[in-house]
């Protein structure tokens, strides 16, 4: 196996969903792919805050794998005051983990 697709395998490996920390409470929460990005920039190409909030709406899940929110909560996620709370969330997306997180 070339080393590239050694990566990638390992790369596969690792985006499982993370118990993330987000009010209190645990989610779930797994790394958003270059697809899944483009897409979603694809849909909302003028509108920053409506691509995080489908970003939101389509990573975080509960523990089985179940999305916690819908299409349907995306305007009132976009009009959520405090971002900073998202930033656990923010990170297991972009797949920094906690203990790098904890590091700082």
């Amino acid at each position: 196996m070339s080393r590239g697709k050694e990566l990638l395998a390992r790369l596969r490996a690792d985006n499982r969903p993370r118990k993330v920390p987000l009010l209190g409470e645990d989610v779930y929460v797994s790394q958003i792919t270059i697809a899944e990005q483009s897409k979603i920039t694809a849909m909302f190409p003028e509108d920053s805050a409506k691509r995080q909030a489908a970003i939101l709406v389509l990573k975080i899940c509960d523990a089985d794998g179940k999305p916690l929110f819908t299409a349907d909560d995306r305007d009132a996620l976009v009009g959520e005051p405090g971002a900073n709370k998202f930033a656990a969330v923010w990170n297991a997306i972009n797949g920094v983990s906690l203990d790098v997180q904890a590091e700082k």
